[in-house]
């Protein structure tokens, strides 16, 4: 749980990764997308909010390629404030494919 809105969420990953066209998708906790950027520098995956969020949970959910050729991919709920009292599942994902 966080008292403020993060300036960045910063992913650090073993050897470095390279993020997939449409990689990282944040979620509210009722499922709506908020506006967000992505990048990576080596081992690091950055996700940045582009817009103002209020109290409640995100979720993060993002793939990558690692140096070595194979897709990961995962999920990070965090708060804001308080949590939400309900949390959405996550839309499903699309495999991730090296060099896609």
């Amino acid at each position: 749980m966080l008292s403020a809105q993060p300036e960045a969420i910063t992913f650090t990953f073993s050897e470095s990764v390279t993020l997939v066209p449409g990689g990282v998708r944040v979620y509210d906790a009722t499922g709506e997308t908020v506006a967000s950027t992505a990048e990576t520098d080596g081992s690091a995956l950055s996700v940045v909010l582009e817009e103002e969020v209020g109290e409640g949970t995100l979720i993060v959910a993002w793939r990558v390629v690692s140096g070595d050729g194979h897709p990961v991919s995962g999920a990070h709920v965090f708060s804001i404030g308080e949590p939400s009292a309900q949390i959405i599942a996550l839309p499903p994902t699309r495999p991730v494919r090296p060099g896609s």
